[in-house]
């Protein structure tokens, strides 16, 4: 069996679906991509049985077919392709296996691939009133909360990001227990309210296949299931059991301390003072909150930085501490110009808020000094 596509359509795909390829696992087929060719249309799918992603590209073949191919070796072998067509000549090998040889202008490479009646299959299930919403904006709206997703285990609910649908609007909630973040954005027509879990490593892989376009996209949620709908693209996953905090209830109400301050000064203020406590098991920055000025402050045997940042203050003056990791991911996910700082007492969250956008919330913990 033969079947022709271009590189370009043929790296795409792979390059798209490897990103769910298992690692270290204990079923050696899932670390191939299946092919499975028909009418004219081939559809690349690979999983790791907790996310699966299949996208489909147009090829020239007589027949139908299907197959498991090396993942991460056919990747290297296609992405090194000149771009032009590729022929894929498939013949029966021993039991089971398969002579693939792949040939683009005067380059040859012959693999072995495996039968495919093993390799798990993840239906599509679509939702009967899909979330339509832009590419662009759900890639920034991951993009600005994903780092307050938690990375261990401990607590498995909150390895994952809360999707809310109410009034209209879309918002996805993340925390780990020392950061928060929240962005909501209103949709186009009637939604029916949801809540759902979903895993953030899904939400991240959905994040690097989408682009900043206006193109809309589908989000379908049926029963425990997720799928990210993008014109032949699918990224489907279970959602995350549990109940997710109510969030609302740990959002500080009554600040007696705020700051209005621009965010590329703090930022850069903050970047250089991780260049002295990067090393240090405690790496702390403290901010001491004057008359209309923040003093940046942090010191390890390595050295100490003192930045001052001239902002409109509002309240008492306070000295609080942060991790400086996490003061810096919040940092770089804001994308405005400016940013309210409020704070209650040094050792309660810090809300941060973009002046001119009221869809964006982020808190940080402070560390006792």
């Amino acid at each position: 069996m033969k079947f022709v596509c271009s590189q370009k359509d043929l790296a795409n795909a792979v390059n798209t679906v490897t990103k769910a390829i298992a690692v270290r696992t204990t079923l050696p087929i899932l670390e191939g991509i299946r092919l499975k060719g028909e009418n004219n249309i081939i559809e690349f799918y690979c999983t790791d049985l907790k996310i699966a992603i299949k996208t489909r590209i147009p090829a020239s073949f007589n027949e139908s077919f299907s197959c498991v191919m090396p993942g991460r070796l056919f990747g290297e072998v296609v992405r090194r392709l000149p771009e032009d067509d590729v022929v894929i000549d498939m013949t029966p090998g021993q039991a089971g296996s398969y002579s693939v040889q792949i040939q683009c202008r005067d380059s040859k490479t012959t693999l072995v691939a495996l039968d495919d009646s093993e390799f798990p299959e993840t239906a599509e299930q679509e939702a009967d009133n899909p979330i339509q919403i832009e590419e662009g904006t759900l890639r920034a709206m991951i993009r600005q909360t994903i780092f307050a997703v938690a990375q261990d285990n401990t607590r498995p609910i909150f390895t994952g990001e809360l999707l809310e649908i109410e009034n209209n609007s879309i918002n996805l909630v993340a925390l780990d227990g020392f950061k928060f973040a929240s962005r909501s954005v209103p949709l186009e027509g009637m939604v029916e309210n949801r809540r759902c879990v979903v895993p953030g490593r899904a939400l991240l892989e959905v994040m690097r296949i989408l682009e900043d376009t206006s193109e809309k996209i589908e989000l379908h949620i049926t029963n425990n299931n997720f799928m990210m709908k993008k014109g032949l693209t699918r990224v489907m996953t279970r959602l995350l059991e549990g109940e997710y905090i109510r969030y609302s209830q740990i959002i500080p109400k009554n600040e007696t301390t705020s700051v209005r301050i621009d965010v590329d000064s703090l930022r850069s203020a903050i970047s250089r003072a991780e260049l002295i406590v990067q090393d240090e098991r405690v790496n702390l920055v403290k901010l001491s909150i004057g008359v209309d000025e923040i003093i940046v402050s942090s010191q390890s045997e390595s050295g100490n930085v003192r930045e001052r940042i001239v902002c409109e203050t509002q309240g008492n003056q306070m000295d609080v501490a942060f991790n400086i990791r996490y003061l810096s991911e919040v940092l770089r996910a804001l994308e405005c110009e400016e940013v309210m700082l409020n704070l209650t007492t040094a050792v309660s969250a810090c809300v941060m808020k973009p002046v001119a956008n009221e869809s964006f919330l982020y808190l940080v913990l402070p560390v006792q000094i």
